[in-house]
């Protein structure tokens, strides 16, 4: 087995530095899910506010996928989304565009996303 310095497993979860933010579960629409890659994005209810911390690091991850956007001459968005992937899923829940979920928050290296994604 191959482990990190520490000893730490080599996971995804561990070499992007993922933390849970916490148990609280918050609610938010399936903004796109790309089915066959395995990956998608959330946008968090507006109504109940997400930590000012985190808040903040998805402020900052928006700008600048915006901001490699328009490198490449592409139009950004300004639309703050939370990444998931198909392993933050709960089993048996299959995604689809427009579907309400509820979900954990987790910050990493790349900013915040989406865990324990579950329908409503």
């Amino acid at each position: 087995n191959v482990t990190l310095p520490g000893g730490a497993p080599l996971t995804l979860e561990a070499l992007e530095h993922r933390q849970g933010v916490g148990p609280q579960m918050y609610r938010g629409e399936v903004s796109l899910w790309n089915w066959q890659s395995g990956w998608g994005f959330i946008k968090p209810e507006p109504t109940v506010p997400l930590p000012p911390d985190v808040q903040a690091k998805l402020t900052k991850q928006t700008q600048d996928a915006k901001k490699r956007a328009e490198e490449r001459g592409r139009t950004g968005s300004d639309e703050e989304l939370l990444y998931v992937r198909r392993d933050d899923v709960v089993p048996g829940v299959r995604l689809q565009k427009g579907m309400q979920v509820m979900f954990q928050l987790y910050v990493d290296d790349k900013g915040v996303g989406a865990s324990q994604v579950q329908a409503i």
